[in-house]
């Protein structure tokens, strides 16, 4: 009997034994290959996406609130993640097309590449600031998951904007999801690729004002990614508008608060001025600094008519005529699918009528 239990313990050894060295080995494989590939080569894969959920299409929904000043009706959308183990409340932006970034004043960890990223116009000193491509084991938002994701530590900042300091999450964090952003209830829901969103009769009749337009990904900060050999396959969310009459490319923008569209094009700008849109002082609080903005215009995202003044950003983005921001988006229940490349715009009057 007594000899039977010890040839039991032996095979349970031996099979424990067996599992930690495959195990050790499949790491240091799995480090091998890594070092193998090219600094670009590594924060140009695609993070592992798992959706941890039982529910249709692996739906996910994790809270979020609004951060704004006093006068906004929209905000910047704060969603809590954990980052590497630690937990922290990220900004949820569709204008940057990174899937992290944060400045390394909040610690968090990753493994180096090797590789800096010039950010433009800003400054530690004198010196221009550079942001170092590391790789974060694991991003996590409730039961979404993105495991070996490419992203930004910025050194710390110079200048007076606290929102350089904030953690925020970009575009290519949901490349192969559809994200929607419910503004009423303050809740973003995830769900995996075969997700449809022009097939879900039950979430469009809940909506009977709504529309859906195709995108485009915006390039307009991969100039330097693509010169230096990098390859991906996202940006921002753009798709095709007009402004007065003019026929322009209108990027979706959910980190721009306190503004409904702003004109990022300065011949747009001209023209507008040119054709009798007077520009005139505006300014949203005692506090705020003055805006300069130009009279009300009709402008269109698919069907959906809008007039509005509008606020020049001239150089704000290099490619994109135009820009919605928070204060526009805030009305709507809004999906990105980034897979099909789709917009769905769905109107809600409960929200709207909370104004």
């Amino acid at each position: 009997m007594q000899r039977t239990l010890m040839t039991k313990k032996r095979v349970v050894y031996s099979l424990l034994l067996l599992a930690s060295v495959s195990l050790l080995a499949s790491v240091v494989l799995v480090r091998y290959n890594a070092s193998r590939l090219s600094p670009w080569e590594i924060i140009s894969k695609k993070p592992l996406v798992t959706l941890c959920s039982n529910k249709a299409f692996q739906e996910v929904r994790v809270p979020f609130t609004l951060q704004r000043a006093g006068w906004m009706r929209g905000g910047w959308i704060m969603v809590p993640a954990t980052v590497s183990g630690k937990r922290v409340e990220c900004l949820l932006d569709t204008g940057m097309w990174q899937a992290f970034n944060w400045e390394t004043s909040v610690p968090l960890h990753g493994r180096r590449v090797g590789l800096s990223y010039p950010d433009q116009g800003t400054y530690v000193g004198s010196r221009p600031r550079f942001a170092e491509w590391m790789v974060l084991p694991d991003i996590a938002l409730g039961g979404y998951h993105l495991r070996e994701c490419p992203a930004l530590a910025h050194a710390p900042d110079s200048s007076d904007d606290p929102g350089l300091a904030v953690p925020t999450l970009g575009c290519a964090a949901f490349a192969d999801v559809v994200l929607t952003l419910d503004y009423r209830r303050q809740e973003i829901i995830i769900r995996s690729a075969d997700y449809d969103m022009t097939q879900d009769r039950v979430e469009l009749s809940r909506y009977p004002r709504h529309c859906v337009v195709g995108l485009t990904w915006s390039e307009s900060e991969r100039s330097l990614w693509s010169e230096k050999g990098g390859v991906t396959t996202i940006g921002k969310p753009a798709f095709a508008g007009s402004v007065a009459g003019h026929p322009v490319q209108i990027a979706v923008d959910t980190g721009l608060v306190g503004v409904r569209l702003g004109l990022t094009s300065k011949p747009l700008i001209q023209a507008l001025i040119r054709e009798g849109h007077t520009p005139y002082p505006f300014r949203p609080c005692r506090q705020c600094r003055r805006l300069a903005m130009l009279s009300s215009a009709t402008w269109s995202a698919g069907n959906i008519i809008n007039n509005d003044p509008l606020l020049p950003l001239p150089g704000f983005y290099a490619k994109d005529e135009a820009v919605v921001g928070a204060e526009f988006l805030t009305d709507y229940r809004v999906t990105i699918d980034f897979p099909r490349k789709k917009l769905l715009l769905a109107w809600d009057p409960l929200k709207t009528a909370a104004r």
